[in-house]
C-alpha cells in the first residue's frame, strides 16, 4: 500500500525576495503577467478507470467495506520529527521547499475549517503538520517555505455537482478551492504558492484571476510572493508567474521565461511506496544532470522526495539530498545565481553544459561525464585569449594548461595532473573559465550560399536512425495511401478509388467528412513514446501537417481544419512532443507541407503563375513559424515545395531566420531544402 498523505519537493535554486513597488494588479492575465518573479492511490482504486492491479490488491489485503477515509486514521506520524526535516533540507542546499497542504484526495495537512474531519488535526496524525514543519524551517534554516494547494478534489460532492454542470456552476471553488488558499496564505504566509488540479475546467471557473489579484494587491504575502502556472485549462505555459509546463518538463534549450522543472527522485511516484526497488530512484549522477541541465537552459529544479505515512524521510531520499548538498558545497557558485551562458550546452561536447556568473567574468562548463580515454577534455564553444585561466572546481591542482582547439575557438584543457580519486566531488565535474568568450554567432543571410555553409548540428550526425510518423486525416479511409484526397478528387482521379468511394459512401460524402470520424479514441503519447524508446531510434519527426492541410495542432492559421477544433478535439502534436521530452532522450522533430492540394489561397497563386504569394506569406509561413515557437522541434521536414520555386516560398527568409533568431537555432536541422 502507498503511504498516500504527504510529499515534499525539495527546490534547489536560489530563491531571492525582491521587494517589488506598490503596482496594483487588475484580474486579468494581461495584468498579472507582468508581475516580477521574485501518487494517485486512491483515484486508481475508486475513479474512473480503476487500476486492476490496485483493485486486486485492496480485495486481497482489506475489508470489503474498508474506505479510502478509513486509511487517515492509520495516518499517525508519529515519528515525525520536522526540526529533523529541516536540517536535512538545509544539508540538501535547497533554497527552497513546498509541502503538498493538499492533494487531490482533499486532505488538508493543516487544521482548515473549511475540511471538517478530513485534515490532519481532527484525525490522523492529530497536529498541524504543515505549521510545524514551516516553524522548523523558519527558525532553523534560511529556506523560503512554500505551499502545494490541489485546486479539485477527486471525489468532493460539490466538484462533482458543479462537474455534472458543466461548471457553469461554482458551489466547490467558491465554497472550498478560494477560502482554504486564502486561509493558508494568511495563516502560514507561504512564498510559494505551487497550485494543480485545475486542468478539468477554466480559469474562470476557479476565479484565478480574481485570487491572483488578492494575491498580488492585498495579502500578507503580496510583496515575496511567487506562483507557478497551473491556473485552468489552457493557462499552463501560458500565464502566472515561473511556467512548469508539465511534470518532469525539461526542455533542453533556452527558455526565455523562467521556469521550473518538478521531477521526482522516485522515477514512478511522487508519493513515497513501500514496493520500490532500487533500481526505481535516480542515482545520484541522474539528478545532477537534471539540476546542471535545467539551470544551464535558464531554470529551477523542485526535487520531490515522498515522506512516510509515519513521518520520516526514508534512508534513500535523505541519502540523495546530502549527496546534493556535498557537490553544491563545491560546485554551488556555478549553480547559485548563475545565468545561462550564450551556449547551453557545448558544440561539440553533449557531456557538458554552461552557466555564467551575473558579472559575465566567470563561465561555468559542467561536465556531466569524466572520460576514460583521455586526459583532455575538449571544449569547442569558449573562445580563448591571452588571459584565460582554466581551474577545477575542488581540485588544488591550480591553472589547468590549456590550448586553443583551432583559429576559430574551442579548448582543449590538459587534465592530466589530476587523479579524479582525490577531488573534493565525486560526481559532475566543473571547470571555472575565465577571460573567455563565445565563439561569435555567424549570422545566415537569405541565400542558399550562406544558408548551406552552417554547420550540420552535431546530435543529428550521431544519431543515425530516427523515426517517422505519417498520420492525419487520411489515416481514417486508410486506402491507397496519405495521397488518398489527390488520388480521389485532384487532376487525374483514380478510377478504382472513385469507383470505391461511388460504391461504399453518400453521394454528398466530402473529405472533410472523414476528419469526423478521426477521434485517436486510443492514443496514448506515452505508449508511443515507449514504443519509439524501445526502437533503439534517436529522433523522430511526426506529421505536422500534410498536403491535406489538416494541423496537428491547434493552429491559428488552420481555422476548422485541425486536431482540436475537429476530430480528436486535442493537440496531438504536443501532447506527442511532451510525452517524448518527458520520458525519453529522444529528439523531437516535425514533418510539415509546405502546398496544400485544395487550398483557395494556393491555387489562386497556381493560377497566377505563383506571382503571387498569398498562400506563403497568409499560411505556410505563418503556421511554421508557429509550430518553431509553439512546439520547438529539432528537424524541420519539409515538403510539398516542388509546384513552386524557393523564391515564391520564401524559403532563404524563413532559413536565415530560422538559424539566427528562433528558439531552436543552434540545435535545428532541416531537409529538404525548400527549392525546386
Amino acid at each position: 500500500m502507498y503511504s498516500f498523505l504527504a510529499w515534499i519537493f525539495i527546490d534547489l535554486i536560489f530563491c531571492s525576495l525582491i521587494i517589488f513597488t506598490k503596482q496594483q494588479y487588475t484580474p486579468d492575465w494581461s495584468s498579472l503577467d507582468k508581475r516580477p518573479l521574485p501518487t494517485w492511490m486512491w483515484w486508481a482504486w475508486k475513479g474512473n478507470n480503476p487500476n486492476p492491479d490496485t483493485v486486486a490488491f485492496m480485495n486481497k489485503n482489506y475489508p470489503p467495506d474498508w474506505t479510502y477515509a478509513d486509511f487517515a486514521e492509520q495516518f499517525h506520524a508519529e515519528l515525525y520529527d520536522p526540526n529533523e526535516w529541516a536540517d536535512i533540507f538545509a544539508a540538501s542546499g535547497a533554497k527552497y521547499i513546498v509541502l503538498t497542504s493538499k492533494h487531490h484526495e482533499g486532505f488538508t495537512m493543516w487544521p482548515s475549517k473549511y475540511s471538517f474531519n478530513w485534515n490532519a488535526m481532527d484525525v490522523g496524525p492529530k497536529r498541524d503538520l504543515l505549521g510545524d514543519l514551516a516553524n522548523a524551517i523558519r527558525n532553523r534554516t534560511d529556506i523560503v517555505f512554500g505551499l502545494y494547494h490541489s485546486m479539485y478534489e477527486w471525489f468532493h460532492p460539490l466538484y462533482l455537482e458543479d462537474k455534472k454542470n458543466g461548471f457553469n456552476t461554482q458551489y466547490f471553488p467558491n465554497m472550498k478551492t478560494l477560502p482554504e488558499l486564502k486561509e493558508i496564505v494568511e495563516n502560514y504566509k507561504p512564498s510559494v504558492i505551487w497550485s494543480d488540479g485545475d486542468w478539468e475546467a477554466l480559469d474562470t471557473y476557479w476565479n484565478s484571476t480574481g485570487f491572483l489579484a488578492w494575491l498580488y494587491n492585498e495579502s500578507p504575502v503580496k510583496d515575496t510572493v511567487v506562483v507557478n502556472d497551473r491556473w485552468g485549462n489552457g493557462i499552463p505555459c501560458q500565464h502566472g508567474g515561473f511556467y512548469t509546463c508539465s511534470d518532469h518538463y525539461n526542455p533542453g534549450h533556452l527558455v526565455t521565461h523562467k521556469w521550473e522543472n518538478c521531477f521526482t527522485i522516485d522515477r514512478d511516484s511522487w508519493g513515497f511506496r513501500r514496493t520500490a526497488k532500487l533500481d526505481d530512484y535516480l542515482t545520484i549522477e541522474e539528478l545532477l544532470n537534471q539540476i546542471i541541465t535545467t539551470v544551464s537552459t535558464g531554470g529551477n529544479v523542485l526535487i520531490n522526495v515522498g515522506p512516510t505515512s509515519y513521518g520520516k524521510i526514508a534512508p534513500i531520499f535523505e541519502e540523495r539530498l546530502r549527496q546534493m548538498g556535498s557537490w553544491l558545497k563545491v560546485n554551488g557558485e556555478a549553480i547559485y545565481s548563475s545565468i545561462p551562458w550564450k551556449y547551453q550546452n557545448d558544440t561539440i561536447n553533449k557531456n557538458v553544459w554552461y552557466t555564467s556568473s551575473k558579472d559575465k567574468q566567470f563561465v561555468y562548463a559542467s561536465l556531466l561525464s569524466w572520460p576514460s580515454d583521455t586526459t583532455e577534455i575538449t571544449l569547442g564553444a569558449p573562445v580563448s585569449s591571452t588571459s584565460t585561466r582554466v581551474t577545477l572546481l575542488g581540485s588544488d591542482v591550480g591553472p589547468l594548461n590549456w590550448r586553443s582547439a583551432s583559429e576559430s575557438g574551442g579548448i582543449i584543457i590538459d587534465v592530466s595532473n589530476i587523479k579524479i580519486y582525490s577531488l573534493a566531488s565525486d560526481w559532475a565535474w566543473v571547470f571555472k573559465l575565465e577571460n573567455v568568450s563565445g565563439s561569435d554567432e555567424q549570422q545566415y543571410t537569405p541565400d542558399w550560399k550562406s544558408l548551406d555553409s552552417r554547420p550540420l548540428p552535431a546530435w543529428y550526425d550521431e544519431s543515425k536512425i530516427g523515426i517517422f510518423i505519417h498520420w492525419g486525416v487520411f489515416s481514417v479511409p486508410s486506402i491507397v495511401s496519405e495521397w488518398m484526397w489527390w488520388d480521389w478528387k485532384g487532376d487525374k482521379p483514380n478510377p478504382k478509388l472513385v469507383d470505391f468511394m461511388k460504391k461504399n459512401y453518400p453521394p454528398d460524402w466530402t473529405y472533410a467528412d472523414f476528419a469526423e470520424q478521426f477521434h485517436a479514441e486510443f492514443y496514448d503519447p506515452n505508449e508511443w513514446a515507449d514504443i519509439f524508446a524501445a526502437s533503439g531510434a534517436k529522433y523522430i519527426v511526426l506529421t505536422s501537417k500534410h498536403h491535406e492541410g489538416f494541423t496537428m495542432w491547434p493552429s491559428k492559421y488552420s481555422f476548422n481544419w485541425n486536431a482540436m477544433d475537429v476530430g480528436p478535439k486535442r493537440d496531438l502534436l504536443g501532447d506527442l512532443a511532451n510525452a517524448i521530452r518527458n520520458r525519453t532522450n529522444i529528439v523531437f522533430g516535425l514533418y510539415h507541407s509546405m502546398f496544400e492540394w485544395f487550398h483557395p489561397l494556393y491555387l489562386e497563386d497556381k493560377k497566377n503563375g505563383f506571382k503571387t504569394q498569398y498562400f506563403p506569406n497568409m499560411k505556410t509561413l505563418p503556421e511554421l513559424k508557429e509550430i518553431v515557437e509553439n512546439y520547438k522541434p529539432s528537424v524541420i521536414w519539409s515538403d510539398g515545395d516542388w509546384e513552386a520555386l524557393d523564391t515564391y516560398w520564401n524559403s532563404t527568409g524563413f532559413l536565415a531566420w530560422l538559424y539566427n533568431e528562433s528558439p531552436v537555432k543552434d540545435t535545428v536541422v532541416s531537409f529538404i531544402l525548400l527549392y525546386e
